[in-house]
């Protein structure tokens, strides 16, 4: 079963019920979201989707029943059943993807005080936020290693759904200072438009078009190059300030650990 999600009319996923109950635990989902799986008629909250397990409490029915017959979804989900093997130009798909993999990298990322909502935004960070930066690169780093078209397309698929999950994050951290979340607001733009990017390229290959994907990737690189190099710049120097552990320091740490 797959679940997706809807938060202030923003919707994501699809996501599997180990997911969804995971993000739940950690505060990335929240009891207020709303759900829809197949078979549904219409959207639920969270927590009346079967198998999902709240936060301090265990769903009355822990193992989903069997689906019941599909029905129409009240929207296009962004997965799409995978299509068979077709001989494209992988090798080339792999080599621009591992170029975005290097900006990835560099990236990951009334007024209350500044050193307080920073210290909020870097534990929320670190505890969240970069670790899936980190799954996205270890997902990115399977590409060179892929032997198929369909293979990609899987790790790309993964990439969408972390960064999908890793907006919904974002938006749960409630900072009040106005250098602080602006600073965040760019890290989630960042994320949205990658999330597209990433659609896009997806529905590219999957139409086995390869020149639009090759060209879609490029695009991101070019166009979000500075935008994250200065973000970083931005979050080391508050870090510096604040006497916080820097990017390059939080992601190492994170890596040894995983």
């Amino acid at each position: 079963m797959t679940i997706h999600l809807s938060r202030k009319g923003q919707q994501y996923g699809p996501y599997t019920l180990v997911q969804v109950n995971h993000y739940l635990e950690d505060g990335t989902v929240l009891p207020t979201d709303d759900a829809w799986a197949e078979g549904m008629a219409g959207w639920v909250p969270v927590g009346q989707i079967p198998g999902v397990e709240l936060p301090g409490s265990i769903a009355a029915n822990s193992i989903p029943p069997p689906p019941p017959p599909m029905m129409a979804a009240p929207f296009a989900p962004i997965g799409a059943p995978m299509p068979a093997p077709r001989t494209r130009r992988t090798g080339l798909i792999v080599g621009i993807v591992l170029g975005v993999l290097g900006v990835v990298l560099v990236v990951g990322l009334g007024q209350g005080d500044e050193g307080v909502e920073f210290g909020k935004m870097h534990r929320a960070y670190h505890s969240r936020i970069f670790p899936m930066e980190m799954e996205t690169l270890k997902e990115l780093q399977r590409l060179e290693n892929v032997r198929s078209d369909r293979e990609v397309l899987a790790i790309a698929r993964d990439v969408e759904n972390n960064l999908s999950m890793r907006i919904l994050a974002l938006k749960t951290i409630d900072l009040n200072h106005n250098e602080i979340e602006g600073l965040n607001d760019d890290y989630i733009k960042n994320c949205e438009r990658g999330l597209e990017s990433w659609g896009e390229t997806i529905r590219a290959l999957e139409a086995g078009n390869d020149r639009e994907a090759e060209a879609i990737l490029e695009r991101l690189t070019k166009r979000e190059l500075d935008g994250m190099i200065e973000w970083v710049k931005r979050f080391n120097r508050l870090c510096a300030k604040h006497d916080l552990p820097d990017l390059e320091t939080i992601m190492e740490g994170i890596a040894e650990g995983m």
